[in-house]
């Protein structure tokens, strides 16, 4: 068939290919993408966790001495899990309330720009967001515990000599 296209047109770039390798190139083609949506995503989560462990680390090192006088006036380490928490919590919850309207927003505006429902994929999944945002919060207060256990384990009197 080939043969027969260049027999006409000698410049033509024709190449025949039947519809399973059309079906096989759509199909590597979207794995390919999946595959890069995957690691932009996992990239982009061990950003967000290590961004929030720096935050927490650095707000700790901040509060040693203060955390150094409440152990030393005796306060347990449930006390002072719960200060680390308390102080780092509430930026933590308006960071993901934030991350799923923005990725709302763009959800919708990629929808608009590409056909949503050819791979049977739908960009407002709830399922998905609620799923996302568990596992970063999840991922975040693990991260938040690392930082108040090492809060916890201050020694008092390190930390008032401590500048």
């Amino acid at each position: 068939m080939t043969a027969a296209f260049r027999e006409i047109n000698s410049e033509s770039p024709v190449q025949a290919r039947t519809v399973q390798q059309m079906i096989d190139d759509t199909a590597d083609e979207v794995w390919r993408l999946e595959v890069l949506v995957v690691v932009v995503g996992s990239a982009a989560m061990a950003l967000a966790v290590i961004g929030v462990y720096g935050v927490v680390a650095f707000s700790v090192s901040r509060r040693t001495r203060e955390i150094g006088v409440r152990i030393a006036l005796g306060a347990r380490r449930a006390d002072v899990y719960a200060s680390v928490f308390g102080s780092s919590l509430p930026s933590v919850g308006a960071g993901v309330v934030g991350g799923v309207l923005l990725s709302t927003v763009t959800a919708s505006i990629l929808a608009r720009m590409t056909h949503p429902g050819q791979f049977g994929i739908d960009p407002s999944d709830p399922t998905a967001y609620i799923v996302m945002s568990m596992l970063l919060v999840g991922i975040i207060v693990l991260a938040i515990s690392v930082s108040a256990h090492r809060a916890a384990r201050i020694a008092p009197l390190e930390a008032l000599r401590e500048e």
